[in-house]
This record gives C-alpha cells, structure tokens and sequence, in this order.
C-alpha cells in the first residue's frame, strides 16, 4: 500500500518547507501541517477523510486538492510514496530501541 512520507523539513520560518537540497519553498500553514501529517504511516485518502472533517468540505472537492498539492509537493521533492506493509510500524519501532540502546552504552 502507497503511503505517504514528508521529506526535508521545515524552514526557518514555519510557513516554509526546504527539501534534502536546500531549496526553501513558501507555502501555507495548512500545507504545512499537511506536510506534518505524512509520516509514512497514511494515504492521500486518509488526508482525504481526516481534513474534510476538520473544514466540513465535502471529500470530492477536499480529494481533488489533496491530489493536486501531493503532487505540488512531490514535485518540489518535500514528499514521497512509499510502499507501506503491515509490521512495518512495528520494525520501526525496534530499529529505534536498538539504536537508542546502542547509544547508552
């Protein structure tokens, strides 16, 4: 399943997102908080369901945008597809209490 992950991180002022490059890229708070919420655990669909509850939009019109700004995002490389499978959160979440282990000693 095609999930999606934010990539860079966010500017020195936070209506702005730099990719993995350096190139800063003005944007909303929405956009942002968007950004935000692709952790590499949702769908577009689940930003679909999740944000038309916030603004009582109706999931069409809030789908069609939600398209067109992952594909804005993706594009200006502050966002990824990636394949997501079940267990994944779970092997995430070892690989980090190995690493903070390793850290302590």
């Amino acid at each position: 399943m095609r999930k999606l992950k934010k990539r860079g991180r966010v500017g020195q002022k936070a209506s702005e997102l730099v990719n993995e490059e350096g190139r800063t890229f003005k944007v909303d708070n929405m956009v942002v908080q968007i950004w935000h919420m692709c952790d590499g655990t949702v769908t577009s669909e689940d930003l679909v369901k999740e944000i038309s509850q916030k603004i009582k939009q109706k999931e069409g019109v809030v789908r069609k945008t939600i398209e067109i700004l992952v594909g804005k995002m993706e594009k200006a490389g502050v966002m990824e597809y990636v394949e997501w499978r079940r267990g994944a959160a779970r092997e995430m979440k070892l690989r980090v209490s190995v690493r903070r282990k390793e850290v302590a000693r």
